[in-house]
């Protein structure tokens, strides 16, 4: 099958929608379990680095 650029560009967006999608309802789920921390390194706020276990303990 072909698809053009066009096609692939409208696949790509909606991929990375719903990668955000996952990514936003996995974060709010870690915030309702108390685990700010966490969501806050997924989302980029801070940086795990220092204390990796609580990044491992989110997966």
């Amino acid at each position: 099958m072909y698809f053009s650029s066009t096609d692939d560009s409208i696949e790509l967006s909606r991929i990375k929608s719903d990668i955000e999608f996952l990514r936003n309802c996995f974060t709010e789920s870690l915030r309702s379990l108390g685990e700010n921390q966490v969501a806050d390194g997924i989302e980029g706020k801070i940086d795990f680095f220092d204390n990796p276990e609580k990044l491992t303990k989110a997966f």
